[in-house]
């Protein structure tokens, strides 16, 4: 059963790689594509290269509790990261102005690093 899970999610985690890739903002060549879409099965492999001397010497339970622990625990730090960041992080100038609100428009573009004038806002 959990073979077949995990399975699933790879298959899982792949068709969403793929169907991400038409909302990328940027072009990448034919193969910084084939790269992004194959590297969840690059990862795969090495993982399981890594995992059978791993196995015999400490056993599979051990493993696989200690790994979804790790992978969990360290995907919580890159959140934790944004978060702080998004703290700092201003509004946009497109939606301050939308709402009247110049005088924090250009105080965003400020914290953006472009100076403009009450005019140009």
């Amino acid at each position: 059963m959990l073979a077949c899970i995990g399975g699933f999610l790879f298959g899982y985690d792949t068709s969403n790689i793929g169907s991400a890739l038409g909302f990328i903002p940027y072009h990448l060549s034919s193969f910084a594509t084939g790269y992004l879409v194959a590297g969840a099965s690059l990862g795969a492999a090495v993982g399981a290269l890594v995992a059978g001397p791993l196995t015999d010497r400490f056993g599979r339970n051990a493993l696989l509790i200690a790994d979804w622990r790790l992978i969990l625990g360290l995907g919580g730090i890159p959140a934790l990261v944004a978060v702080a960041l998004r703290a700092h992080m201003p509004e946009s100038p497109r939606w301050l102005m939308l709402h009247g609100r110049h005088t924090d428009t250009r105080k965003a573009f400020g914290r953006l690093g472009m100076e403009v004038t009450d005019d140009e806002v």
